[in-house]
């Protein structure tokens, strides 16, 4: 089965305006399609546990999402947070930290839930507990995982999340800067062992799931890399007071990974793809060349775009500009994934990435193409559209399933501006 669907629009050389009219007016009956059948799974209950990846707190994060489309779908939402919060804590200890697939999410969807159905309610519960899953994940430099599934990466993202949804405050400055600190010490340690950083590599390595070079040497958003340099590029302005070297070391290292831009055989234009792990000895198990095309935001340019687009946005480098904007053409090329409509490997993912080059670029080029992506979720068998996918293991789910696309289609069309990736953008 291929990878993706053949984007019958990527060659059309239409403009902007041409594209946005012929697709911009289907969005609406796309989502109400969508919501239906994410609010009828809900009634009828998911049974894939608690967790904000594939489980209830990820649902009831995408009905709140989508209750500014349709302030009706708020009780299912809260109903769902409380269920989610109440099953949290048989959750694996060792990755309470982990706002995908841990305790911390849950709480955090009980947060900025709880908040939305009711701004008086008090929300001292679910914020503790994802205070104490911080101070998990601060606590033990060299232990752990700092990527953004299970680690310190995601829980900075978490915790920046909820300060953008509930006001700066709900998780201090002195927590987030702790967790940086883990992170730019991990990293900094594996890359002095490995020889990098006095070999002119990256000052800052990782691997997964395990640290001392055992791991694989992922790059992109989900375990690798690049998702961890996102997290530390969302704290910019922390940086400089963890030490002098922080933004130096973030920036050379998303420089490294910049420099492992390759090309996909058989297409036309130049660049645009990333590997799946970066080539060091024996720390990468695939042979050159036999790695595949990954075009998702776990693995792959998606990712790396919004990655991109966040350091252009800090720093105004060009270089990063035009990167996102040549991962982003590979995203729109090739992004119409077979495997479903979910945010991690799914179509739902690939427009958040078409949605940052827009921002970053301001061409409303990018943001038609992000509602071709929508509207294709909509679309019958057949033609490549959701008949044609592979059936998702979690259907309702947020991060494989509709939960994704219910949130894409309502980012779209209440507050496209503000449409940012749940928990990776902020």
């Amino acid at each position: 089965m291929a990878r993706y669907h053949a984007n019958t629009a990527a060659g059309a050389g239409a403009g902007a305006a041409a594209l946005a009219s012929e697709w911009a007016p289907r969005l609406p009956a796309v989502l109400q399609e969508v919501k239906g059948a994410v609010a009828g799974a809900a009634r009828s209950g998911i049974e894939a546990g608690p967790t904000l990846y594939t489980g209830t707190a990820g649902v009831a994060f995408a009905l709140a999402r989508a209750a500014r489309c349709d302030p009706g779908l708020l009780p299912l939402a809260a109903r769902l947070a409380e269920s989610a919060a109440g099953r949290g804590a048989a959750l694996r200890r060792r990755v309470a930290e982990s706002v995908l697939d841990g305790q911390a999410g849950v709480a955090a969807v009980q947060a900025i839930v709880t908040s939305a159905a009711n701004p008086s309610a008090p929300l001292d519960e679910p914020l503790s507990r994802f205070r104490a899953c911080c101070a998990q994940a601060a606590s033990a430099p060299g232990a752990g995982s700092d990527e953004v599934l299970y680690g310190r990466a995601g829980c900075v993202l978490g915790a920046l999340t909820l300060n953008k949804q509930l006001g700066r405050g709900a998780v201090d400055d002195a927590t987030l800067g702790a967790i940086c600190a883990a992170m730019l010490a991990s990293g900094r340690a594996l890359s002095a062992r490995l020889g990098l950083a006095a070999g002119g590599g990256p000052p800052l390595f990782y691997t997964w799931p395990e640290g001392g070079g055992r791991g694989h040497p992922y790059l992109g958003a989900a375990h690798g890399l690049l998702g961890i340099v996102h997290a530390l590029l969302h704290c910019w302005d922390l940086l400089p007071s963890l030490d002098a070297r922080a933004r130096a070391d973030a920036l050379a290292t998303l420089d490294y990974a910049l420099s492992l831009e390759s090309s996909v055989p058989g297409r036309g234009a130049a660049g645009g793809h990333w590997p799946v792990m970066a080539r060091l000895g024996g720390l990468q198990e695939d042979a050159a060349g036999r790695e595949p095309v990954l075009v998702h935001w776990c693995h792959g340019s998606p990712g790396v775009a919004m990655t991109l687009c966040r350091a252009f946005e800090v720093t105004g480098d060009l270089k990063y500009l035009a990167a996102a904007v040549s991962a982003g053409q590979l995203v729109w090329e090739r992004g119409l994934l077979t495997k479903g409509p979910g945010l991690c490997h799914g179509v739902s993912g690939n427009a958040y990435a078409l949605l940052a080059c827009w921002r970053a670029t301001r061409d409303p080029l990018w943001l038609a193409r992000a509602q071709r992506f929508a509207v294709f979720i909509g679309e019958p068998g057949g033609g490549g559209g959701r008949g044609d996918w592979g059936a998702p293991d979690h259907p309702a789910s947020l991060f494989e399933g509709l939960g994704g696309a219910l949130v894409l289609l309502s980012d779209l069309t209440a507050d496209a501006e503000g449409a940012r990736f749940p928990f990776y953008e902020v």
